[in-house]
């Protein structure tokens, strides 16, 4: 089983291979893109850890709580202030996932592709580029926990 801190830089590696493609391919700008491209660092990192929320014993299960409490807080505020819907239902999702993770079991859902994709997809609703990082960071993790 491999370490979070393995998954962590598998995470940092491929964000930082998608951004040179995505900059190579001219997809993205350096200047004008700057804002997504530094985001994509802690939604890589983030995505490249969340599949092990099932597991008890994981880095992210134990900060889990912390972080949902305060990303919850992050999306009303952002709903709030931005009048934008998304957000209050991302902080549901949040919460049901928080209530959800009491009943899944290590290595069933979380680590499965199609979750990957579902999460992306919602994500992909908010921004495109976003959801790549976040789908590419996910898909490492399972890979390396394949390998």
């Amino acid at each position: 089983m491999s370490s979070y801190k393995m998954h962590l830089f598998v995470g940092i590696v491929l964000w930082a291979l998608l951004t040179a493609a995505l900059l190579y391919f001219n997809i993205l700008s350096p200047t004008k893109h700057i804002a997504i491209i530094l985001l994509g660092i802690p939604i890589s990192l983030l995505f490249s850890i969340f599949a092990d929320l099932d597991s008890e014993s994981s880095f992210i299960f134990r900060k889990y709580h912390l972080f949902s409490l305060i990303l919850v807080i992050v999306l009303i505020a952002l709903a709030f202030f931005k009048k934008l819907a998304i957000f209050y239902f991302g902080a549901i999702a949040v919460l049901l996932l928080s209530i959800a993770i009491i009943f899944l079991k290590h290595r069933g859902v979380m680590h499965d592709v199609i979750t990957a994709l579902a999460i992306a997809s919602i994500f992909a609703l908010w921004n495109w580029v976003i959801a790549l990082y976040l789908l590419i960071a996910y898909l490492g993790h399972i890979i390396v926990d394949v390998v």
